[in-house]
């Protein structure tokens, strides 16, 4: 049969070479680059390793998610490790367990499979969800626990290690709660002996560039370029000044990252989006894209006599030895001693460091509230009694300074350090006792100034919150305090009621687990309507949970670092939002009662933004806004 349609065939040959020969053509070495670079960052190349047979059912991979595998599989295939640090919301858990797969169908396909598996280390929050994706992705993926890897004496601690230390592929969700080299976490990723490292993080940078130093340390990522590493030396000299750097050596540092990081901003993820919203839909047949984001800021409303006290109790601040914050021995770490540090260096930078440390604890609760401040000087208990609100609203004993100061009066932490220039009161009994009187003297002044302070700015954020309530369903407010949300939960339930309102109030932090389930549940994409709610979150829920219900993020206190405030605003502020805009509210406090760290702010703002673009849009009317627009200047436009 095959001899007689050969036969019958007639000879096409020249006919084909003409063919060919017509769809090749003379173009230009810019346009033959171009198109080399559109194929490797589209990630046409790499559909063989995405276009698994699907089963019935199966959401297929938005065209982000399937440029980002590409571009991360590239990046693994030239440098060996990869840092994905796509928006909050873009769906990087399931890109990532489609990464992993790919990986190891990679790795198998070349005949480099050994006795490793791919391990991954994620919050307990979302360790459930990381194994649902990779089951869904058909990745053979072994999920564990940050947990696991932090508690030395945990029953399964060393076997987690042992898996980690000889996982073939190595990967670990929000990476950066690893920045810490000296902690046992982040002891255990060093040591780990993986062909390919992935971390995953939205928010590579907490205080300052030198953070991605570190996570290129995690990803093995130890061939840089000699001027990138002079870069990063001369960013830890000015680690908050971004314009300590020159234009060009910016640019360098930007083009060292690109070299082992995936990074799409939300602007940039909707770009993408906008052109092919076809593909872009949730299986109600929704359009997925991020939210318009719109940020405002309320003003506290301070009274003249408030603003008074408060200067006078940062002034009163000013006098503090910081005493209680020293229980143990002063002894250089080995690892700063590694740094050339001395021992007469060490001495100076800790005895500044708890005098302004004892100051910035005094002004940042009194920012939170007033609550706050007494609980820091005289413990929970007692700031629970005094604002009559229900022990089980916050169990945790913490703060109680005098109390602290009291207790160790005359007990001197003790020094190890052989430089003569050591305080007396560190070593001798008597200097210790009146160091610590000293101390608790200035915090008992403290404790009655602030009680003579008025319940306004309190009020302001409740009535705040209570107004948005009005024409949103569902808000999230966050602060760093717990026993302030006890506060302001008590006194807006209280204000709901006056006015005859249906709306709840859920007290969600790192005490309350049925609340914090509950709030998820309700606040979920696609949960059913409830009615309105008001979720009073302590940054416990700024990780690992989705809100999207909710439209409006209230930020209760003053974020210190980007890190959390991007985290916070992505609970909601996500690509299957179903709304079509979000508001974001920043506090905008008097002067009296803001901090300097409020200006660092601003500075690790215009490092992310000039390094990495950012994802967090700043209110105009943000105190500071003409320095941010310095800073960013500075540096340019990424």
């Amino acid at each position: 049969v095959a001899e007689n349609y050969w036969s019958a065939g007639t000879d096409f040959t020249k006919e084909l070479i003409a063919l060919l020969k017509s769809l090749l053509q003379w173009v230009t070495w810019q346009e033959a680059l171009a198109r080399a670079c559109a194929e490797l960052l589209e990630g046409q190349w790499a559909k063989d390793y995405l276009d698994a047979q699907p089963l019935a059912g199966d959401k297929p991979l938005w065209p982000s998610q399937q440029q980002g595998i590409a571009q991360a599989l590239w990046i693994l295939e030239t440098v060996g490790s990869v840092l994905v640090s796509d928006a909050t919301g873009s769906g990087k858990t399931r890109l990532g367990a489609h990464l992993l797969r790919a990986v190891m169908d990679r790795i198998w396909r070349f005949g480099r499979i050994r006795r490793g598996r791919a391990v991954l280390v994620a919050p307990p929050s979302v360790s459930r969800t990381w194994q649902t994706e990779a089951t869904l992705a058909g990745a053979q993926l072994e999920v564990r626990s940050h947990g696991q890897l932090s508690y030395r004496h945990g029953s399964d601690h060393d076997e987690v290690v042992e898996a980690v230390r000889r996982a073939q592929v190595l990967a670990v969700d929000e990476a950066h709660n690893f920045l810490n080299r000296g902690s046992e976490r982040s002891r255990v990723l060093l040591g780990n002996m993986a062909d390919h490292t992935i971390l995953f993080t939205a928010t590579p940078i907490n205080r300052n560039a030198a953070d991605l130093l570190r996570l290129a340390d995690v990803l093995g990522a130890d061939n840089l370029a000699e001027e990138t590493l002079d870069a990063f030396e001369d960013m830890l000299r000015h680690p908050n000044k971004v314009g300590a750097l020159s234009e060009l050596q910016l640019e360098k540092l930007r083009t060292e990252l690109q070299r082992f990081t995936v990074r799409r901003t939300k602007s940039m993820l909707n770009e993408l989006v906008d052109r092919a919203p076809h593909l872009y839909q949730d299986v109600q047949g929704k359009l997925c894209r991020y939210p318009k984001h719109v940020p405002e800021t309320y003003e506290l409303h301070e009274s003249s006599p408030d603003k008074d006290v408060a200067a006078e109790i940062r002034a009163a601040t000013d006098g503090l030895v910081g005493a209680a914050l020293v229980a143990q021995p002063i002894e250089l770490p080995a690892s700063l001693r590694r740094e050339g540090w001395t021992e007469a260096k060490f001495l100076q930078s800790r005895l500044s460091g708890i005098r302004k440390l004892s100051t910035h604890l005094v002004m940042s609760t009194l920012r939170s509230s007033r609550c706050a401040l007494i609980e820091h000087l005289v413990g929970t208990a007692a700031a629970l009694k005094e604002f009559k609100l229900h022990t089980d609203q916050k169990r945790q004993e913490t703060g109680d300074f005098i109390g602290k100061l009291e207790a160790r009066a005359g007990n001197p932490p003790g020094s190890r350090l052989s430089v003569a220039t050591v305080p007396a009161w560190l070593t001798d009994p008597d200097e210790h006792r009146k160091t610590c009187e000293a101390d608790a003297e200035i915090y008992r002044r403290i404790l009655a100034l602030v009680r003579s302070m008025s319940d306004r700015r309190e009020m302001q954020k409740v009535t705040l919150l209570a107004r948005l309530t009005t024409k949103n369903r569902m808000v999230v407010a966050f602060d760093s305090r717990p026993i302030s949300l006890a506060v302001l939960r008590d006194r807006l339930k209280a204000l709901l009621k006056e006015q005859h309102r249906d709306v709840e109030v859920v007290l969600a932090t790192g005490e309350h687990l049925a609340a914090r389930q509950a709030v998820s549940a309700r606040m979920r994409r696609g949960a059913e309507d409830s009615g309105r709610l008001v979720a009073m979150c302590s940054d416990s829920m700024s990780e690992g949970v989705n809100l999207q219900e909710a439209s409006v993020v209230v930020h209760l206190d003053m974020p210190s670092v980007v890190r959390i405030a991007e985290q916070r605003v992505g609970r909601v502020d996500r690509m299957d939002s179903p709304h079509a805009s979000i508001q974001v509210w920043w506090p905008q406090d008097a002067k009296e009662f803001a901090l300097r760290t409020d200006e660092r702010f601003l500075e690790r703002y215009a490092t992310v933004e000039s390094l990495l673009g950012s994802n967090l849009p700043l209110p105009e009317a943000l105190e500071g806004g003409e320095l941010l627009m310095t800073l960013v200047g500075k540096v340019g436009q990424c």
